[in-house]
């Protein structure tokens, strides 16, 4: 079985719940297989990540998080649900929803739609904790 494979089998029983697990996944696997996973594999890593993003109390940094978020959005598939990720990691770190918004403002004109929406998002997010 080739690494990526063995990858995307280890993703769909991949729950970390500390920022420690999620490091060690990173270490274990490189960047370059990650990233040369299926768009399935790539929204399941962000679906197994976003509850531990949400609930931690510091931002959670992951290598390539960013990355595969930014391959979905364009994707048929995964684009909205990709979008709607960010919406809900938003509420928890503001300062990823703002770099979220960025890479719409400055990428694709489709973009522009979810970029106000996560605009008005993190305004309510800033009203809320204000």
């Amino acid at each position: 079985m080739s690494q990526k494979k063995l990858v995307e089998k280890l993703l769909e029983k991949f729950e970390p719940r500390t920022p420690g697990e999620l490091e060690r996944w990173e270490q274990l696997f490189s960047e370059e297989i990650v990233l040369d996973m299926s768009p399935q594999a790539h929204y399941q890593f962000l679906q197994a990540t976003q509850d531990l993003i949400v609930t931690s109390k510091t931002e959670v940094p992951t290598s390539y998080t960013w990355e595969i978020a930014q391959s979905l959005l364009s994707n048929e598939t995964y684009g909205q649900k990709t979008h709607e990720y960010w919406l809900k990691i938003g509420n928890a770190q503001p300062r990823q929803l703002a770099q979220y918004i960025e890479y719409c403002l400055e990428t694709e004109p489709q973009y522009l739609d979810w970029a106000e929406e996560a605009f008005t998002c993190l305004l309510e997010k800033r009203t809320l904790t204000a």
